[in-house]
């Protein structure tokens, strides 16, 4: 029987987890000086794994298995399980997105499929995992994502399906409600979102997913655009052009490139356009 592995390295040792792989030390990681050693969160296979954004002081982990969500606060030495969420065990997280104030707020948001069945969820708890609400559901979500400046923007990114495509939903009430965050055009399937480390000052948003205009050619492509209305730039030289603007935003066009797609989404004011 086939068994997922999860790795930590502590300092110069590496610890084996139980389905997740991670690194930290004070120099360069060289895996012919690294010493492995399992460790096991509870329910096999880790499904999600997070690390406390002040890990280098609190050590906590965070992990998803098929029996609920654990939490370790001695890098993944031991285990206590955290509450279930308002339905039930939470038994299929597929994302864990710690606040980045996560040390002092205590907030959480997880990504949980067939929750109910066949519908996924957002849920948020605010006491380190203790008690969950839930602030999402719908038929199918991908990802989903916080600013770096959540304590006081209190921004959520959420990948879900719309009504003809995934699309990006934002939430800038920690989840309360709600909105589309712009639309990166027709062509574009989305399935991941990615925030600047700097988005509290230049808002923006990374995302990829399938080129749809480019299906006829068994391809993806790449997209992006930045604070530039569309130009052309030389696609024999840099393998790059410029497709359009979207919806009449000049801040937000596309550039192809063979290989996948990306859209940069940039912000007015705070918030996305």
């Amino acid at each position: 029987m086939r068994r997922a592995k999860l790795f930590i390295v502590w300092g110069v040792t590496v610890a084996l987890l139980f389905g997740i792989a991670a690194w930290t030390s004070a120099a360069p990681f060289r895996s012919d000086s690294a010493q492995w050693r399992a460790l096991e969160p509870p329910g096999g296979s880790v499904r999600a794994l997070a690390a406390s954004p002040h890990f280098d002081l609190d050590h906590i982990l965070l992990a998803a298995t098929a029996t609920g969500l654990y939490r370790s606060s001695n890098a993944g030495q031991t285990w206590i399980t955290l509450g279930p969420g308002p339905s039930g065990p939470l038994t299929d997280v597929r994302k864990i997105v710690p606040s980045p104030a996560y040390p002092s707020d205590g907030t959480l948001f997880i990504l949980a499929r067939n929750y109910p069945p066949d519908h996924w969820a957002v849920l948020r708890s605010v006491d380190g995992g203790a008690t969950w609400q839930g602030v999402w559901s719908g038929s199918a979500a991908f990802d989903l994502a916080v600013s770096p400046a959540y304590a006081v923007d209190r921004n959520v990114f959420l990948v879900a399906t719309g009504l003809t495509r995934n699309r990006l939903y934002l939430s800038s009430d920690g989840g309360a409600t709600w909105q589309l965050a712009g639309d990166p055009g027709d062509d574009l399937d989305v399935t991941r979102v990615a925030v600047s480390p700097n988005y509290p000052v230049d808002h923006t948003l990374f995302l990829a997913g399938d080129d749809e205009i480019g299906e006829d050619r068994d391809d993806r492509t790449v997209h992006g655009h930045r604070h530039r209305d569309v130009l052309q730039r030389n696609a024999v030289e840099q393998d790059l052009h410029v497709l359009d603007t979207v919806d009449r935003h000049t801040r937000l066009a596309d550039i192809a490139l063979d290989t996948g797609m990306i859209r940069v989404i940039t912000a007015m004011g705070g918030e996305v356009e």
